[in-house]
């Protein structure tokens, strides 16, 4: 049974970064849930090891991007809707996979959801104010503090075992996200015919 790791004795900053830092740390995560913010919603569905990544990030009204991570080597594939609202002279490329070499481009920046300390860098942070300590709680019977920030968002920290990340919610904006750790990452690189240069921009 996981022991007691006191980090609800903790500063809100001091709780804050011991889970950023477990949680990055961990073997693997599964990060499902959705974000709601005033451009619409977007689901989220991610399995994420040291090693590999793979999962899928649909938002409304646009459609549905996968992504998928080997080592160092990262891509994207989005679906023709995709396409269509977000680089419509791409949207021969529907179904093909495009590399995600750090450059900048319309999707740039959804290689961060491939990496662990990436991932959990932007997720953790907080969006603004005041960070202070809520109610201890308990998910999936496991027992957590509440970190409360500046627009009221929560995100849940274990208080047994490592003090990992658990559960982030804003009640404002219906938004949730849950990390579900050491889940098997099975990804796999698509073949050579799949993948194509970006087109558009």
């Amino acid at each position: 049974m996981p022991t007691p790791n006191g980090v609800e004795n903790l500063t809100a900053a001091r709780i804050l970064a011991a889970a950023t830092k477990a949680s990055i740390s961990a073997p693997s995560v599964r990060i499902r849930g959705t974000i709601q913010d005033a451009d619409g919603a977007m689901a989220i569905d991610m399995r994420i090891s040291q090693q590999a990544a793979t999962g899928a990030v649909k938002i409304a009204g646009l459609g549905k991007m996968t992504l998928v991570r080997v080592g160092a080597d990262a891509y994207f594939s989005a679906d023709r809707q995709f396409l269509s609202v977000a680089n419509p002279g791409a949207v021969a490329q529907a179904g093909k996979y495009v590399k995600l070499d750090g450059r900048p481009g319309p999707f740039a920046d959804f290689r961060s959801l491939t990496l662990m300390r990436e991932a959990f860098t932007d997720l953790l942070k907080p969006e603004g104010g005041r960070l202070t300590k809520g109610r201890p709680a308990a998910i999936g019977g496991v027992p957590v503090i509440g970190l409360v920030d500046g627009t009221k968002g929560t995100l849940y920290v274990a208080t047994q075992g490592e003090p990992r990340a658990l559960r982030m919610i804003d009640s404002r904006t219906k938004s949730r996200l849950d990390f579900i750790y050491d889940v098997p990452v099975q990804a796999q690189l698509p073949s050579p015919g799949d993948i194509v240069t970006p087109q558009g921009g």
